[in-house]
């Protein structure tokens, strides 16, 4: 889960698993460094878990970048 400006977010996987779509998420309880989901996803869904930080901040650095 990662964290910017507008709140708590997660990288989605498509369905080829070739892009990531930046998606908003409510987190709920927090046990034993798991967090639960409350909002923002849908059953089966895949995020980016390893890697998820770096992978985000190249992804700013190419919005940023953009004309």
């Amino acid at each position: 889960i990662l964290q910017g400006a507008e709140g708590s977010y997660v990288l989605v996987a498509s369905g080829d698993g070739r892009t990531l779509t930046k998606r908003p998420v409510e987190i709920g309880r927090i046990l034993g460094g798991l967090a639960f989901v409350a909002s923002g996803l849908r059953y089966q869904e895949r995020i980016l878990v390893r890697g998820a930080f770096f992978e985000d901040a190249e992804r700013r650095l190419h919005l940023e970048a953009a004309p």
